[in-house]
C-alpha cells in the first residue's frame, strides 16, 4: 500500500524538502528582501540629492551673469539688499564701487563683440581676484560692474578700486581699454539705492574728469 502510494506520488521520501533546507529559503527570502530594501532606500536617497542638487544648480544659473561667472542684477538684488540691512541695523561702514569699462561702445565697433565679451571677462576677472571676503559683487548691466565692500571704510575701498583699476589695465593693454570707478559710502540715513546712486555720481565725476581714474563721493 506504501509502496503504491510513493509510486503515484512520484516522489520518495529523500526527495521532500526538508525542515533545514526550508528554512535556509526562508532565510534567503527574508535576506533578499532586505537587500532589495536598502538598495531601494539608497536610490529614492540619491534620487531626491540629484535632485536637489539640481535645483540648487538652476538657482545658481539663474542668479549668474554666464559671461562673467559675477552674480546677475537679480542674485545682486538679493545679496546686496541682505548686506545692506545687516550692516544698517549694526551700524557699520559699506562702501558701494561702480566700474565702468572706458569707451566700450567703441571697442564692439572697431573690434567687434567677440573681443568686447573678453575685456568684460578681464574686467570680472580683476574684480573676482581683488575681492575681500564677504564682499559681493555682479555685472550691472552691460560694461558695468558693481561691488559692496563690507566693514570698509573709503580709504579700504579706494585701495580696492585701484587694484581693480590697475590690473584690468594690465590685463587689456593690448587694446588700450582702461576702466573709471566711482565710490561712496553707507551714510546714516541712507537707503540702498542713495548709497548706489552716489557711487554712480562718483562714477560720472571719473568719466567726466578724463576717464581711467578713481571718484570717491564722500
Amino acid at each position: 500500500m506504501a509502496d503504491s502510494h510513493l509510486q503515484s506520488s512520484g516522489t520518495t521520501p529523500d526527495e521532500q524538502p526538508t525542515e533545514r533546507s526550508q528554512l535556509a529559503i526562508y532565510w534567503l527570502v527574508i535576506a533578499f528582501s532586505a537587500a532589495l530594501g536598502l538598495l531601494l532606500r539608497r536610490y529614492r536617497f540619491a534620487f531626491a540629492v540629484q535632485s536637489l542638487l539640481a535645483h540648487e544648480a538652476l538657482q545658481a544659473q539663474a542668479r549668474t551673469d554666464t559671461l562673467t561667472g559675477l552674480l546677475n542684477r537679480n542674485g545682486w538684488n538679493r545679496q546686496a539688499a541682505r548686506m545692506f540691512q545687516y550692516h544698517r541695523n549694526r551700524d557699520r561702514p559699506l562702501c558701494a564701487v561702480f566700474f565702468d569699462i572706458d569707451h566700450f561702445k567703441r571697442v564692439n565697433d572697431t573690434h567687434g563683440h567677440a573681443v568686447g565679451d573678453r575685456i568684460l571677462v578681464q574686467l570680472a576677472t580683476a574684480i573676482r581676484q581683488h575681492l575681500p571676503d564677504g564682499a559681493v559683487a555682479a555685472r550691472f548691466g552691460g560694461e558695468e560692474f558693481v561691488v559692496l565692500l563690507p566693514a570698509a571704510e573709503l580709504p579700504t575701498a579706494s585701495t580696492y578700486a585701484e587694484a581693480v583699476r590697475g590690473g584690468f589695465a594690465t590685463a587689456a593693454r593690448a587694446r588700450g581699454v582702461r576702466v573709471s570707478a566711482g565710490i561712496a559710502r553707507r551714510r546714516p540715513s541712507d537707503s540702498l539705492s542713495r548709497l548706489l546712486r552716489r557711487a554712480d555720481e562718483g562714477l560720472y565725476a571719473a568719466k567726466a574728469a578724463g576717464r581711467d581714474r578713481v571718484v570717491v563721493v564722500e
